[in-house]
C-alpha cells in the first residue's frame, strides 16, 4: 500500500478550496446539511477529500469552508491535511438558485 504524500494532499486541499470559493454558492449552501466527499487517485494513492461548510460565529455572518484530505490510514485519519477559508455568509444566502 502506498503512503500518502502530504505535499500532494496539501495541493488537493488547496485546489478544492479554491474551486468551492470561486464556484456556485448554492453548492456551499447544500454542504451545510450534506458534507461532500470525493476520492481521487494520485501516484497510486487513493485520497479521501472531505468538504464542509458551517457558520463560524454566533452572529452567522461568517462561513468557514473546510477541506481535509487523508488516505484512510489510521495516522492520516487522525491528522489529515486541511485547508480552511472564511467567506461572508450573505454572499451564500443571497446567491441566485442554481440552474441544475
Amino acid at each position: 500500500m502506498a503512503i500518502m504524500n502530504r505535499k500532494i494532499a496539501r495541493q488537493i486541499a488547496e485546489d478544492k478550496l479554491k474551486e468551492l470559493i470561486s464556484g456556485d454558492k448554492v453548492r456551499i449552501r447544500r454542504m451545510f446539511n450534506h458534507p461532500e466527499y470525493e476520492y481521487l487517485v494520485k501516484d497510486g494513492v487513493e485520497y479521501e477529500v472531505s468538504m464542509h461548510a458551517y457558520y463560524d460565529n454566533e452572529t452567522k455572518k461568517l462561513l468557514r469552508i473546510s477541506v481535509s484530505v487523508d488516505d484512510g490510514g489510521f495516522f492520516t485519519f487522525l491528522r489529515p491535511v486541511g485547508r480552511e477559508a472564511f467567506i461572508n455568509a450573505e454572499d451564500v444566502r443571497n446567491s441566485p438558485a442554481s440552474s441544475e
